[in-house]
Order: C-alpha cells, then sequence, then structure tokens
C-alpha cells in the first residue's frame, strides 16, 4: 500500500460488521416481504447487489445483509414453485390438449376480469367477452369430466357385471381377450383422469409452497429469535454482500439526486442567511469580542449538537426526555465521481462509505468542498413504557412505525452565517408487508386454503411466463454484474450513487395513523425550536446581531415567509408557528 492509499484509508474506510443477535423488527418485515412479494426480491438483489461499484443507502434499523439473503432464498423458492407447475402444465398439454386449452383460457378469464380494461369496457361488451370465455371454458372442461365417467363405467362393468348376470363371458380365451382389451381401456383411462390429476398435483404443490413460506414468517421471522441467514448462490456474491454489509453502517450517502436517501420522504425544510456582525445596543463601554469567522461554524455545529442532546439527558427527568433521539453524522457526497477518486476503494471501485472524524472537522471547517456535512437528529417511532408512581407498569412502549429525521447545516461564508434545517419522515411498512407480526401459526390453514384457491389458476397459467423471467434473472445475474464493472471503467467518471433504498421501497406514502401524523408534526417542531433556539442563544452569547433572525421570524407567521426551498426552489415547506424571543 502507497502512502498516498494510507493516507486515503485513515480518512475513509468502511464499518465493521457484525451480525445482530436478534433481528430488528423492520428487518423482519422487510425479510418477510421478499417472501410476499417477488418483485421487491428481484429489485432489491438488482440494485443492492449487481453493481458491486454501486454505493448502498446508508441502513437504519434494520440490518441489509439479513434481507439480501431472504431474498435470494425467495427468489430460488419462486423459481423452484414455477418449474413445478409449468411442467404439470406440459403434461396437460401433452396429455389432454382440450382440458388444458380450457384451464388456460379459464386463467386468461380471471386475469381479465381483474383487470382494468376489464373495468373499462361497457356493460354489453363485458357479458359479450366474459360469456364467450366461460363458454369456452365450459365445454373443454366438460369434456374432461365425461372421459373420466366413461373410463369407470367400464370398470364398473368388468367387477359387477358378473354379480347381475349382464357380465362378459369368463371362459379362458375370453377372459383373456377381456384382459387385452380392459388394459387397452385402462390407459385410455389413465388419460382421461390426467386433468384432474394434474389439477390434483398443482393444487398440492400451491399449498405445499404456501404451508412452508407461513412457516418461514411464522417460524424463522418470528421476534427474539437468533437470525436465520440462508445461505447465497456463489462466493461473487457473498464478497459483494460482506462489503454492502459493512457499507451500510456509514455515515457518508453517495447520491447525486437525493441527498437524503434512505431516511425517508422530505417533508420540510427552511434556510436562511444572517450577516455575522456585532450586536447593536451594546451597554456603554462595553467592547465587542473579536470575531474568528474561520471558528464560528464549527462552533455552532458544536452548540446546536450540545443543545440536542440535552433534550435525552440528564438534568431532564426521564419522563420528559425525548425517547429514541439519536445524534449523528450525515455526508452527503456527488454519486458521479472520478476513477482515482479518493472516497472510491482501490480494491473494489466502490465508494468508502465512512469519514473519519478529522475529514468531519475539515468539512465542518470547509463547507465549499466536495462533501456537505450535516447532524442528522432522529427520533424513532419507539415510546416509553407507562408506569405508576410506585413502578407498576401500565403499558409497554409501543412502536408508531415511523422515524422522524432534521438534518442540520450550518456554514460561515462571504460574512454571512448560512444555517439550513431539513426534516423527513420515514412512513410506516405497507400492511401486506407486515404479516410477520400479524399472522399466527394456528390460523395459518385458512388463509393459505383462501390464498391458493384465489390465486391457483392465475399461478398456474402464468407460471412459464415467470419462469423464463426468473431464469433470466438468475442466469444473467453474472453477466449483468460483468457489464455494471465494464461500465464503470468505460469512461473518467462514473455515477457511483445508490438509487433506492430498500426500506424505503415498501414505505406508505403517508402516515396511516392519526397518532402518527401527530408524531410527526410535535417532533417536526420540537426539534425545529431546539435548533433555532441553539443557534440564537449561540449567536447572543458571542455578541452578534440577532436583531434580523428574530425581526425576519416576527414578521411571517411561518419560520421565514419568502425562503426558498432547498428542494427545486420552490417556497419553502413550513408548518410551524413558533415565535422568537431575542437572548439576552
Amino acid at each position: 500500500m502507497t502512502v498516498t492509499e494510507a493516507s486515503q484509508t485513515e480518512h475513509f474506510d468502511f464499518p465493521s460488521y457484525q451480525v445482530p443477535p436478534r433481528l430488528s423488527d423492520t428487518t423482519r418485515r422487510l425479510c418477510g416481504a421478499a417472501y410476499l412479494d417477488q418483485s421487491y426480491a428481484d429489485t432489491v438483489i438488482r440494485e443492492v447487489i449487481e453493481d458491486e461499484r454501486r454505493a448502498v443507502a446508508l441502513s437504519f434499523g434494520f440490518d441489509l445483509n439479513a434481507v439480501v439473503r431472504h431474498c435470494f432464498r425467495a427468489r430460488h423458492r419462486y423459481l423452484v414453485r414455477d418449474a413445478i407447475l409449468f411442467g404439470l402444465l406440459v403434461i396437460g398439454v401433452v396429455t389432454s390438449l382440450s382440458a388444458t386449452a380450457g384451464w388456460l383460457v379459464l386463467g386468461f378469464t380471471v386475469l381479465l376480469a381483474r383487470s382494468r380494461e376489464a373495468r373499462r369496457m361497457s356493460l354489453p361488451v363485458r357479458f359479450l367477452v366474459f360469456g364467450t370465455l366461460i363458454t369456452i371454458v365450459l365445454c373443454s372442461g366438460g369434456l374432461a369430466l365425461v372421459l373420466p365417467l366413461f373410463s369407470l363405467s367400464d370398470g364398473l362393468e368388468f367387477l359387477v357385471g358378473p354379480l347381475l348376470g349382464t357380465g362378459p363371458d369368463l371362459s379362458a380365451d375370453a377372459l383373456v381377450d377381456t384382459l387385452r382389451s380392459r388394459m387397452t381401456a385402462g390407459l385410455f383411462g389413465v388419460v382421461a383422469w390426467m386433468p384432474l390429476l394434474l389439477g390434483a398435483a398443482t393444487l398440492a404443490v400451491l399449498v405445499r409452497f404456501e404451508r412452508a413460506t407461513h412457516q418461514i414468517l411464522t417460524d424463522e421471522l418470528r421476534p427474539g429469535i437468533p437470525p436465520v441467514l440462508p445461505t447465497l448462490p456463489n462466493e461473487r456474491v457473498a464478497r459483494r454482500l460482506d462489503l454492502v454489509a459493512r457499507a451500510q453502517y456509514g455515515n457518508i450517502t453517495v447520491q447525486e439526486d437525493e441527498p437524503f436517501l434512505g431516511c425517508g420522504a422530505p417533508e420540510h425544510g427552511w434556510s436562511y442567511a444572517i450577516a455575522v456582525q456585532p450586536a447593536v445596543g451594546r451597554a456603554p463601554g462595553t467592547d465587542a469580542p473579536p470575531i474568528d469567522q474561520a471558528e464560528l461554524g464549527p462552533a455552532l455545529t458544536a452548540h446546536v449538537r450540545a443543545a440536542i442532546r440535552r433534550m435525552r439527558e440528564d438534568p431532564l427527568p426521564r419522563a420528559v426526555r425525548v425517547p429514541g433521539l439519536s445524534l449523528m453524522p450525515h455526508i452527503v457526497a456527488d454519486g458521479v465521481r472520478r476513477q482515482g477518486d479518493p472516497l472510491l476503494d482501490p480494491a473494489t471501485g466502490m465508494p468508502r462509505s465512512r469519514a473519519s472524524e478529522e475529514v468531519i472537522d475539515v468539512i465542518v471547517r470547509h463547507p465549499q468542498g466536495g462533501l456537505r456535512y450535516y447532524d442528522r437528529i432522529v427520533v424513532s417511532g419507539a415510546g416509553k413504557p407507562l408506569h405508576t408512581a410506585d413502578g407498576r407498569l401500565v403499558l409497554p412502549e409501543q412502536d408508531l412505525g415511523i422515524d422522524i429525521s432534521a438534518f442540520v447545516h450550518a456554514a460561515v461564508e462571504g460574512g454571512l452565517l448560512y444555517v439550513e434545517f431539513v426534516t423527513t419522515v420515514m412512513y410506516p411498512i405497507k400492511a401486506r408487508y407486515a404479516l410477520v407480526d400479524r399472522l399466527r401459526p394456528e390460523q395459518s390453514t385458512v388463509r393459505i386454503a383462501r390464498g391458493v384457491l384465489a390465486n391457483m389458476v392465475t399461478d398456474s397459467v402464468l407460471s412459464g411466463w415467470h419462469l423464463v423471467r426468473r431464469l433470466r434473472h438468475e442466469r444473467g445475474m453474472k453477466t449483468r454484474m460483468d457489464d455494471a464493472l465494464a461500465a464503470s471503467e468505460q469512461f473518467r467518471t462514473h455515477d457511483y450513487g445508490a438509487r433506492v433504498s430498500v426500506r424505503q421501497l415498501v414505505a406508505e406514502p403517508a402516515a396511516v395513523k392519526h397518532l402518527q401524523l401527530l408524531d410527526e408534526w410535535k417532533y417536526t417542531k420540537l426539534l425545529e425550536r431546539a435548533v433555532l433556539d441553539a443557534v440564537v442563544s449561540f449567536l447572543t452569547e458571542r455578541g452578534l446581531d440577532t436583531g434580523d433572525l428574530v425581526q425576519r421570524a416576527a414578521q411571517v407567521q411561518n419560520i421565514f415567509g419568502n425562503v426558498n426551498n432547498i428542494f427545486g426552489g420552490q417556497q419553502a415547506m413550513s408548518s410551524s408557528n413558533v415565535s422568537f424571543e431575542q437572548h439576552n
């Protein structure tokens, strides 16, 4: 390793990783989503694994390693299921073309009935289309049912006929001829029964598959047990995932368009700039302390951090501290980077995800550089348990399912102090993916039966299409990984930025419970007020003028009325009615 590479390693690296002793609730839900949504598993694998030089969105509250492993396992299970279903369908085409054609038409009818196109049809057209399809299904299905009855009647005649005096001649020669004809008829009978046998086999395969899926959801992903980590398909994928597992807990987000990727949707933000000058109206004979603008930004950043920490620590009583409050660095780096960039790991070509404390200090002191530093304040959705005065438990802590993040950036440039405040909200995971929390093992049978019967025909009919698509995904993964590596080396610059957040893929677009909405408002205002008070108190303690800040806050009901939003030049979003008083 050269001196330059060693220096870069000291400045930027990857965090260490250890498998957590228990899967968090968020991790369990994301793992469960892989088995409940085939497209989710495919998307996670494509975005996290197949481009070995792409950065990953930072993980908060979940383990990306476990999620990716379960996605590979879920995709392989669906591949095996579709291969068996398609094989049964091919046997049906060979042995009973008419019955299989009716089955395919039935599947097409169900798919059409569930589609948007069917709802757009006029009523007469709908009757005509579905009437024709149902007639075809009944005719082909009726033939499939009649043929087994003929073979069954022949068998009954051979067995019961002699007892009734209507059976065949039982002499030796006649018996041989009868047995030969019956064997031929038996073969015809097996073929005649094939549609029903294949239907029963399809049902059995789907029931077995759904039962195994429910066992995974209710057993392997139940709360409180050590994690079950499925194996990976090959060593190359294992190396990439090992790097991803380390990178997910860094402090650098490499992204060109979304600086807060993985933190939720931006909901509220403002920014302002004020002149750095001594306060007016000071007492006679009092000299303003000298202003060191180079130290002003780092000092304000440290002051805001201390104010935020006081919201969760002594001397506040435990009952009034903000639960689940975390403070961490958040560094934003442009995703498009040149080959040989210090942020890129020479061995893997992937952007390093963690900056050292020395680098963080340099970024704060030099805000004009290519990295933007934020203090990220997170309030997780976990509440506090309720106890009586004598310590008896009234209600355990309850997770409301949202995380509120506030990002604070302070910089001094050109004699002006610039402060930026943005809040994002990570909304709860969609209810369909939270089945691991709601499903009871003793009720799995009813749900399995209902799900299999509702989707049996469509799963069978679409098995060939799904099989081809999954084989293309699985067999073509090496090719896509090779193509991604070649693309990163084709030009001097390349977009290494993360594209999706595994957590945000399954998040609700908004709060689904009123308490979640109330918590979003409450913690946004609490954090906003704490940051603004910290800024005003810092300026006051340094003898700097806060009149412009106080005046602009007092003139408008919102925080800062006509300030451009930092996202795309729109008007600033503000729902706060905070009033300010000058701190003396």
